[in-house]
């Protein structure tokens, strides 16, 4: 199991940056949203940028939030990972995204 050091967002949410293992990856916000870009370079970061980032939704209630992030390799098989956590965090989308990848390493076998 990997483990997600960190997610950080640089000044003006133009761009995030992720560490995995040790290993890091910087995203561009751009228009696709700073949750997506925060998906994508957990992805990269945790080696599996092969995988495409379909849909990344927050649900919140009561204080405490649930990040799911839906990702699809190149065969179309889909994969999906989430976490609870923090509704200001960004933490928790990362640990969704990594869970989304490793989800997707087991259907490969």
């Amino acid at each position: 199991m990997l483990d997600l050091i960190g997610v950080q967002e640089t000044a003006l949410s133009t761009s995030t940056v992720a560490t995995v293992d040790g290993r890091t990856a910087v995203r561009v916000v751009e228009g696709r949203g700073l949750d997506v870009a925060i998906a994508e370079a957990v992805l990269e970061a945790g080696s599996f940028g092969d995988l495409a980032t379909r849909s990344v939704q927050r649900h919140t209630d009561a204080g405490s939030m649930v990040a799911t992030v839906l990702v699809e390799d190149g065969e179309g098989r889909r994969a999906v990972g989430s976490e609870v956590g923090d509704p200001a965090s960004v933490y928790a989308v990362g640990r969704a995204a990594l869970r989304a990848g490793e989800a997707a390493t087991d259907l490969r076998g």
